[in-house]
């Protein structure tokens, strides 16, 4: 850090910078800094968490991470953003942020420029508005309720400041729509952002841009935002605590937004934490029409968790069972995080979902299902991966040693689909229902067709590998003892 104490008046503003940034919450606990850092460097294109060193203490790792983003155009200004986005409102997210000024002056558009642009852009024809607004503006920042127009959109994004390329979120949404655009329009559209450019000075960038530019593809067909809650146990002390996290989704393609991270609360506080991660990704997905489907990530000791028996507003004395007012799934925690069964889960999944028509289930369990054993030979002779979906007559339970269930050998095996009840009335008639759920060409709509059964005592777990929000994780190749000969 010498280039700073060189000058006194940096040191000062570098000290006061900290000193903000310490008392922000994302930045205070290392687990949240980690993942602010994240989503920053996402947004700026640089794996900060991989330039900041991790063990070191609390304030040289701040020290360091406001001298990095300092020599990066724009890089304390995403800071700012970004940990407003964790804590909006908080009184030391805003004292932080006014220490930070604008990167970029907001050039203003004349009123004949406005007209031009908005003259096209109603001749564009249907482009998905939602995802050349996000490209423009970043993934982390989500088009206003009402703003789904092509030109609301476009007005929106000429109140933001400029990227750390130097390119406006405005210029980029234009060339987006020019991509998607008739050769006549998109001609048009291109000679204006070329002549505004121009009176910026970023001719060369926005054509640098242009030439790398990948156009956004249409909004997904299945129309669903998501919000996934992810349960653990706590820590080892307390072991019938949890640790409760969240995020959302706009569609499958979106980034995930985090939300909740590691919130801490007891057993009896469960279904009331996961209440409050809910109305908070509500909130976040407010602006969308569409519906969403609620993702419950659970490893493999808290499988048996009865979230089919959540409800929201318990305290009113007319509970609303999640399961009745949300498309519910279970997902693997541990597909989520093993890059090492990713491969056979992804080519089950491609099946179902690409060949539905050719794929097969069995039924596992009970005295005429197969066994974990059998289990195991059939899915080892499938080797096309057209067995996709099980029907578990024995629940899964937490693991004992030396205990095999057919939920750990369709884990491992790749199988993306499974269904199980933990109503002792409701097993017997688990296969008749596994039977019209699992119609061949109607497999890759399951989670759709088990909410509108109104199925409450019936879990399906999907796990769509497309569909992430936990990083996998990366294994360390081994270390080469010293001292040891090639």
């Amino acid at each position: 850090m010498a280039e700073l104490l060189d000058d006194p008046s940096d040191w000062s503003r570098t000290s006061r910078l900290v000193h903000a940034l310490e008392r922000t919450h994302p930045m205070g606990e290392p687990d949240r800094r980690r993942q602010c850092l994240e989503v920053a460097g996402d947004r700026l294109n640089v794996d900060l968490n991989g330039l900041v060193p991790q063990n070191t203490g609390t304030r040289s790792q701040l020290y360091e991470i406001v001298r990095t983003l300092d020599g990066i155009p724009g890089g304390l200004m995403v800071l700012a953003e970004t940990i407003r986005f964790f804590a909006p409102g908080a009184r030391s997210t805003e004292a932080f942020c006014r220490h930070i000024p604008p990167a970029f002056v907001q050039p203003a558009l004349d009123q004949a420029e406005l007209n031009e642009i908005h003259e096209l852009l109603r001749t564009a024809p249907k482009v998905p508005v939602g995802r050349i607004h996000r490209e423009a503006r970043g993934g982390y920042e989500q088009l206003p309720p009402g703003h789904e127009d092509i030109v609301l959109a476009f007005n929106h994004l000429t109140e933001a400041n400029a990227r750390t390329d130097g390119l406006f979120p405005f210029m980029v949404y234009v060339e987006q729509v020019a991509a998607l655009a008739p050769d006549h329009l998109a001609r048009r559209l291109r000679l204006w952002n070329d002549t505004v450019a121009d009176g910026l000075g970023l001719r060369d960038t926005l054509s640098a841009a242009r030439g790398a530019l990948v156009p956004v593809g249409a909004e997904p067909p299945d129309g669903i935002a998501y919000l996934a809650i992810q349960i653990e146990q706590g820590s080892e002390d307390d072991t019938e605590g949890y640790l409760v996290s969240s995020w959302t989704k706009e569609d499958v393609r979106a980034p995930a937004r985090p939300d909740f991270l590691d919130f801490a609360c007891s057993d009896g506080d469960l279904e009331m934490t996961v209440e409050r991660a809910i109305s908070s990704g509500e909130a976040s997905l407010a602006g969308l029409d569409t519906p969403v489907q609620l993702e419950f990530l659970l490893g493999r000791d808290l499988v048996d968790l009865p979230v089919g028996e959540f409800a929201t507003h318990r305290s009113t004395g007319l509970p609303r069972p999640l399961v009745r007012h949300y498309q519910t799934v279970i997902r693997s925690l541990e597909r989520q995080r093993d890059p090492s069964i990713q491969r056979v889960l992804k080519k089950r999944w491609r099946s179902m979902r690409d060949t539905p028509h050719e794929c097969s289930w069995h039924t596992c369990g009970g005295p005429a299902g197969l066994s974990p054993s059998a289990l195991q030979d059939v899915l080892g002779r499938d080797r096309d991966g057209r067995v996709v979906a099980l029907a578990l007559l024995d629940a899964p339970r937490k693991p004992e040693p030396g205990v095999i269930h057919s939920y750990d050998v369709a884990l491992r095996e790749g199988v993306p689909a499974m269904l199980w009840t933990c109503s002792s009335a409701a097993a017997p008639t688990l296969d008749e229902l596994a039977t019209r759920l699992f119609t061949a060409d109607q497999l890759n709509l399951l989670a759709t067709k088990v909410h509108e059964l109104f199925a409450d005592h019936v879990l399906v777990l999907i796990d769509d590998p497309n569909n992430t929000y936990v990083p996998l994780r990366r294994f360390q190749p081994p270390q080469r003892r010293q001292g040891h000969s090639q």
